[in-house]
């Protein structure tokens, strides 16, 4: 009887020490499978910037006074429009020129420099393409096109103006058109193709000041 007793007290204290072996074994277990989760699982990664990727340097086109228009020529903007450069008269304000066709019509074209600050000018990008969205790529009172550097929003406002905005920079250049059209012509297809002309020679200086300034 003794003997079974202390049989039984035996089996009893190594069973009690199995279970204790085994409880520090799961504790180890889960504690190390907790570091290796820690260690194995990867950073969030910071969101990406979805603007255009650029292409090149802008400085001599953008980092300039109010008013200083020296970065356009009756020259340049002939050779950006694709016209002869006799058609092409500067006006006493030397932002503002004149392009005469043969026919005698005429579009004035004014330049402005504008510093707006680097968020404005974000900011002013965000809502282009919104617009964009809403009232369709081709409305004559807000569009964009993306400049041929490829780095660059040119946005168009109330078909009267094309704006540079490049998103690394501070300053906006504004290029005012308005092609002369008498109040009483009855045309109302001409004056829109007239307008639509205005406005893709905008789209083409603005290009033109880009691509030759890109460095």
């Amino acid at each position: 009887m003794k003997s079974i007793i202390t049989t039984l007290i035996l089996a009893s204290i190594i069973f009690f020490l199995g279970c204790k072996e085994e409880n520090k074994t799961d504790t180890i277990t889960a504690s190390t499978t907790s570091e290796i989760l820690k260690t194995e699982t990867p950073t969030k990664k910071q969101p990406t910037n979805n603007g255009l990727k650029q292409n090149g340097d802008y400085t001599s086109l953008f980092n300039r006074a109010p008013k200083d228009c020296s970065f356009i020529t009756p020259e340049k903007l002939a050779t950006a429009i694709d016209v002869n450069k006799t058609t092409i008269k500067s006006k006493s304000n030397p932002c503002t020129y004149i392009h005469t066709q043969a026919n005698g019509q005429e579009t004035r074209f004014h330049f402005v420099i504008e510093k707006w600050g680097n968020q404005k000018i974000k900011k002013e990008i965000k809502t282009a393409l919104k617009n964009a969205e809403m009232f369709g790529e081709d409305s004559t009172l807000s569009q964009y096109r993306i400049s041929e550097t490829g780095d660059t929003y040119l946005s168009m406002h109330q078909n009267r103006m094309v704006r540079i905005l490049n998103e690394t920079s501070d300053t906006v250049i504004v290029i005012l058109y308005s092609p002369t059209i008498d109040p009483a012509e009855p045309d109302i297809e001409k004056r829109k193709n007239l307008k639509e002309a205005a406005r893709m020679q905008a789209y083409a200086i603005a290009n033109h000041l880009l691509n030759t300034n890109q460095k």
